[in-house]
Protein backbone atom coordinates (compact mmCIF):
# COMPACT_ATOMS: atom_id res chain seq x y z
CA UNK A 1 0.00 0.00 0.00
CA UNK A 2 2.70 2.44 0.86
CA UNK A 3 4.62 1.63 -2.73
CA UNK A 4 1.43 3.18 -4.08
CA UNK A 5 1.26 6.14 -2.42
CA UNK A 6 4.52 6.96 -3.35
CA UNK A 7 4.08 5.59 -6.54
CA UNK A 8 1.71 8.54 -6.56
CA UNK A 9 3.47 11.08 -4.74
CA UNK A 10 5.86 10.53 -8.01
CA UNK A 11 3.66 10.86 -10.57
CA UNK A 12 2.19 14.15 -8.77
CA UNK A 13 5.45 15.89 -8.54
CA UNK A 14 6.39 14.96 -12.31
CA UNK A 15 3.29 16.18 -13.39
CA UNK A 16 3.61 19.35 -11.59
CA UNK A 17 6.18 19.58 -13.32
CA UNK A 18 5.47 19.20 -16.26
CA UNK A 19 2.82 21.97 -15.86
CA UNK A 20 5.41 24.15 -14.87
CA UNK A 21 7.53 23.72 -18.09
CA UNK A 22 4.39 24.12 -19.99
CA UNK A 23 3.70 27.30 -18.69
CA UNK A 24 7.34 28.64 -19.14
CA UNK A 25 6.82 27.36 -22.50
CA UNK A 26 4.10 29.18 -23.41
CA UNK A 27 5.84 32.53 -21.55
CA UNK A 28 9.10 32.63 -23.53
CA UNK A 29 6.69 32.22 -26.74
CA UNK A 30 5.22 35.31 -26.15
CA UNK A 31 8.64 36.92 -25.34
CA UNK A 32 9.50 35.92 -29.09
CA UNK A 33 6.41 36.67 -30.74
CA UNK A 34 7.24 40.76 -29.18
CA UNK A 35 10.82 40.57 -30.35
CA UNK A 36 9.77 39.78 -33.62
CA UNK A 37 6.81 42.33 -33.91
CA UNK A 38 9.71 44.90 -32.53
CA UNK A 39 12.09 43.63 -35.35
CA UNK A 40 9.55 44.28 -37.84
CA UNK A 41 8.70 47.47 -37.19
CA UNK A 42 12.29 49.03 -36.62
CA UNK A 43 12.73 46.89 -40.03
CA UNK A 44 9.48 48.31 -41.72
CA UNK A 45 10.85 52.43 -40.59
CA UNK A 46 14.24 51.71 -41.51
CA UNK A 47 12.96 50.94 -45.50
CA UNK A 48 10.81 54.18 -45.26
CA UNK A 49 13.73 55.63 -44.49
CA UNK A 50 15.49 54.13 -47.53
CA UNK A 51 12.95 54.60 -49.91
CA UNK A 52 12.66 58.43 -49.08
CA UNK A 53 16.74 59.05 -48.70
CA UNK A 54 16.05 62.89 -49.84
CA UNK A 55 13.97 63.49 -47.38
CA UNK A 56 15.42 61.08 -44.77
CA UNK A 57 16.50 63.84 -41.56
CA UNK A 58 12.34 64.23 -41.41
CA UNK A 59 12.68 60.66 -39.97
CA UNK A 60 14.53 61.69 -36.49
CA UNK A 61 11.98 61.90 -33.61
CA UNK A 62 14.38 63.37 -32.19
CA UNK A 63 13.65 61.13 -28.82
CA UNK A 64 11.25 58.98 -27.40
CA UNK A 65 7.72 59.26 -28.78
CA UNK A 66 6.12 61.32 -26.46
CA UNK A 67 3.11 60.42 -25.75
CA UNK A 68 4.06 56.77 -26.18
CA UNK A 69 1.64 56.20 -29.30
CA UNK A 70 -1.90 54.42 -28.43
CA UNK A 71 -3.51 52.09 -31.01
CA UNK A 72 -5.89 53.66 -33.18
CA UNK A 73 -8.30 50.58 -34.95
CA UNK A 74 -9.40 53.59 -37.01
CA UNK A 75 -6.70 55.20 -38.45
CA UNK A 76 -5.89 56.61 -41.86
CA UNK A 77 -3.23 58.06 -43.49
CA UNK A 78 -3.67 61.80 -43.65
CA UNK A 79 -1.52 62.78 -46.51
CA UNK A 80 0.23 65.10 -45.08
CA UNK A 81 3.70 64.16 -46.13
CA UNK A 82 5.51 60.97 -46.79
CA UNK A 83 7.66 61.39 -44.10
CA UNK A 84 4.67 62.46 -41.39
CA UNK A 85 2.87 59.53 -42.56
CA UNK A 86 5.13 57.24 -42.66
CA UNK A 87 6.05 57.93 -39.08
CA UNK A 88 2.37 58.35 -37.94
CA UNK A 89 1.72 54.59 -39.13
CA UNK A 90 4.77 53.43 -37.92
CA UNK A 91 3.67 54.91 -33.93
CA UNK A 92 -0.33 53.26 -34.22
CA UNK A 93 1.43 50.13 -35.37
CA UNK A 94 3.99 50.66 -32.29
CA UNK A 95 0.84 51.00 -30.25
CA UNK A 96 -1.26 48.08 -31.93
CA UNK A 97 1.64 45.27 -32.42
CA UNK A 98 3.35 45.41 -28.73
CA UNK A 99 2.27 46.39 -25.49
CA UNK A 100 3.40 49.77 -24.18
CA UNK A 101 5.29 50.13 -27.14
CA UNK A 102 7.47 53.28 -27.92
CA UNK A 103 10.02 53.93 -30.32
CA UNK A 104 12.74 56.85 -31.15
CA UNK A 105 14.18 56.69 -34.83
CA UNK A 106 17.79 58.72 -34.52
CA UNK A 107 19.19 59.84 -37.88
CA UNK A 108 22.99 61.14 -37.84
CA UNK A 109 23.74 61.74 -41.70
CA UNK A 110 23.35 58.26 -43.74
CA UNK A 111 23.30 56.23 -40.47
CA UNK A 112 19.41 55.37 -38.73
CA UNK A 113 19.48 53.86 -35.46
CA UNK A 114 16.33 52.60 -34.52
CA UNK A 115 15.26 52.07 -30.98
CA UNK A 116 11.67 50.22 -29.86
CA UNK A 117 10.96 49.24 -26.23
CA UNK A 118 7.93 47.52 -25.09
CA UNK A 119 6.44 45.79 -21.72
CA UNK A 120 7.20 42.52 -21.09
CA UNK A 121 4.74 40.67 -19.19
CA UNK A 122 7.03 38.08 -17.55
CA UNK A 123 5.69 36.26 -14.60
CA UNK A 124 2.46 36.68 -12.03
CA UNK A 125 2.94 36.77 -8.26
CA UNK A 126 1.63 33.55 -7.12
CA UNK A 127 1.30 35.19 -3.55
CA UNK A 128 -1.10 38.41 -4.99
CA UNK A 129 -2.81 36.42 -7.31
CA UNK A 130 -3.14 39.12 -9.26
CA UNK A 131 0.02 41.00 -9.57
CA UNK A 132 2.43 40.91 -12.52
CA UNK A 133 5.47 41.42 -12.96
CA UNK A 134 6.35 43.52 -15.94
CA UNK A 135 9.98 44.25 -17.64
CA UNK A 136 10.65 46.97 -19.98
CA UNK A 137 12.56 45.45 -23.11
CA UNK A 138 14.25 46.98 -25.67
CA UNK A 139 15.85 46.63 -29.61
CA UNK A 140 18.11 48.72 -31.17
CA UNK A 141 19.07 48.50 -34.95
CA UNK A 142 21.39 50.57 -36.90
CA UNK A 143 21.19 50.73 -40.23
CA UNK A 144 22.66 52.74 -43.27
CA UNK A 145 20.73 54.57 -45.94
Amino acid sequence: MIEVLISLLILSIGLLGMAALQARGLTMTTESLQRTQATILANDIIERARANRVNVAGYDTNGFLNPAPSCDLTFFVANASVVADDLAEWENNLGCLLAGGNGRVDVNGNNLTVTITWQDRTEIDEADNVAIIEDRDRLTVRAGI
